[in-house]
């Protein structure tokens, strides 16, 4: 399945990311304002921080994206990528697609000079946590309460 960065540009690629984020709100279970769409269309067109990942099935269809903004940590210094939002269709999960998008995001760091990518896991969310440990990901508390999100982080090599 084809992974590729999305056309901030493109009017077919921002609204598959709407459609694939409104998806992802239902199953977070996250209620979104009316004027979400189209406030969230503006911001993709206007953000030069932000890269977005889509997944596409073989038609060409949106079944996930990720979306991620560079930013600058203080105490690295330098360039870090936070993954914000990641989102696979539940039917295509367990395909190791996840695991995919993320070995693009780690190239896309790498090429953009960035020396670690952070995430923000749900503490319910154990099957996220489960691959962001797989890949690397550290710093969460598993034991501990860690209030409702926990934040994680990877060097990148």
């Amino acid at each position: 399945m084809p992974i590729r960065i999305a056309d901030p540009t493109n009017a077919a690629d921002r609204a598959t990311i709407i459609r694939l984020n409104q998806d992802f709100a239902v199953v977070s279970d996250v209620t979104l304002s009316d004027d979400h769409a189209a406030g969230l269309d503006l911001l993709l067109q206007d953000a030069p921080n932000l890269f977005t990942f889509l997944v596409e099935d073989d038609a060409g269809r949106g079944i996930g994206y990720a979306m991620c903004q560079v930013a600058i940590s203080s105490f690295l210094p330098g360039r870090t990528v936070n993954l914000h939002d990641i989102y696979i269709e539940e039917s295509e999960r367990s395909r190791g697609l996840g695991r995919r998008v993320f070995e693009e995001i780690l190239d896309e760091a790498r090429r953009r000079g960035c020396g670690k990518i952070t995430l923000e896991v749900m503490r319910t969310n154990v099957r996220a946590q489960k691959l962001y440990r797989a890949l690397g990901f550290g710093d969460g508390v598993p034991d501990g309460d860690g209030g409702s999100t926990w934040y994680w982080s990877m060097k990148v090599d």
